[in-house]
């Protein structure tokens, strides 16, 4: 009996036999999912910055950013065999320094994301592509800086 109980899997399964009851499974995590939140975060970044492209330095982030978009669509594709229909709308809500500074925070926030997640999948073609999405993430946020910086002085 000791052997059976190691797990908090193998115990649910014993508590459920024992009271009838099936237990409440835990959500499995999709690398999928994680992707398609990878793809939507970084279509989004591309429709801003293309907002912004008369900004010095902006086309160079966007071709930048469309390099790392193509390869996340690429990879959702092997993997799924279907296309990433981008949105279509520029996110531009606020004054441009307020929307660089998110995008700089985000940029920051994706190249943390990356790394976890290329150390948490099981798909290795998503792990060597994250793990190059997150220093590329990192220079971004550093560029954006850089332009923020120029408007501000």
């Amino acid at each position: 009996m000791e052997e059976y109980i190691l797990s908090q899997q193998a115990f649910d399964r014993l508590w459920a036999r024992v009271h009838g009851e099936t237990p409440a499974q835990p959500p499995e995590r999709s690398e999928l999912a994680v992707l398609r939140r990878f793809l939507e975060e970084t279509a989004e970044t591309l429709l801003f910055e293309r907002c912004l492209a008369q900004l010095p330095g902006m086309n160079t982030l966007c071709r930048e950013t469309r390099s790392r978009l193509i390869r996340l669509e690429t990879a959702y594709y092997l993997l799924t065999a279907e296309r990433y229909r981008r949105p279509a709308v520029c996110p531009l809500r606020e004054g441009v320094l307020p929307a660089l500074r998110r995008a700089c925070l985000a940029a920051l926030a994706r190249a943390a994301d990356y790394t976890a997640e290329s150390a948490k999948t099981t798909e290795p073609l998503l792990a060597e592509l994250y793990q190059e999405l997150a220093g590329e993430e990192q220079a971004h946020a550093a560029a954006l800086k850089r332009r923020i910086g120029a408007l501000l002085g």
